[in-house]
């Protein structure tokens, strides 16, 4: 797995990109697996409130691996600061890109192998916080589309889930979709990669196909 994180790394540096996609990719990688391992430990402690920090994470996991195929696509950096999936995807990728990335989700939501992470709704009440960890009233996020509708600025609304607010606030995440968005974006960007490889009649033996594995 690290040899293939490298070589998408390696192939970032090499694409002629502005801004650096590779440390945004790289700090998305990290970011994710500090997310999946507060969910495994969310179970093995029987912790649930883990799983919030396990949804800060992987949100801003996915807004980094998001930027960094921004960058590798139009050559540009995304709006700055702005923790507005939707945004990012709609006016910052081109549409051949968002055709193939939701292509790829597809494909990998459909995928009967794929993972069997959880979904999450989170309600949280005037001095009262309660995690419901049940499947249910969470819509299945078949599409890209359909997946930021449910969790454009998750992680702007989840790192902050602590303070009191409205009487009464429900945040729903479905880990598995989130997966699913992150390893087709990171797909996406194999693809964008090897292309500038066979234009520039370089070498490009490494694709790599990432899954990224949970017990839970």
């Amino acid at each position: 797995m690290k040899q293939g994180i490298k070589a998408i790394a390696k192939g970032i540096k090499s694409s002629g990109s502005k801004g650096q996609p590779d440390l945004a990719y790289n700090s998305s990688y990290l970011l994710l697996q500090t997310g999946l391992q507060c969910l495994k430990d969310s179970y093995q402690n029987n912790d649930r409130y883990n799983e919030v920090i396990a949804v800060v994470n992987m949100s801003l996991a996915i807004e980094l691996a998001l930027t960094a195929l921004v960058m590798l696509d139009t050559g540009k950096q995304t709006y700055k600061h702005k923790h507005d999936l939707l945004q990012i995807y709609s006016k910052c990728i081109s549409p051949q890109i968002q055709k193939e990335l939701n292509k790829k989700y597809v494909e990998i939501h459909n995928d009967p192998k794929n993972s069997k992470l959880p979904k999450r709704k989170f309600i949280r009440r005037t001095f009262e916080c309660a995690l419901q960890s049940d499947d249910f009233d969470i819509i299945d996020s078949e599409s890209v589309s359909q997946f930021l509708d449910i969790h454009n600025n998750a992680f702007a609304k989840w790192r902050f889930i602590y303070e009191p607010g409205e009487d009464k606030i429900e945040f729903n995440f479905d880990f598995r979709a989130a997966l699913t968005f992150y390893e087709a974006v990171a797909l996406t960007m194999v693809d964008i990669i090897k292309g500038f490889y066979e234009k520039h009649n370089l070498p490009f033996d490494n694709v790599v196909k990432l899954k990224y594995g949970i017990e839970l």
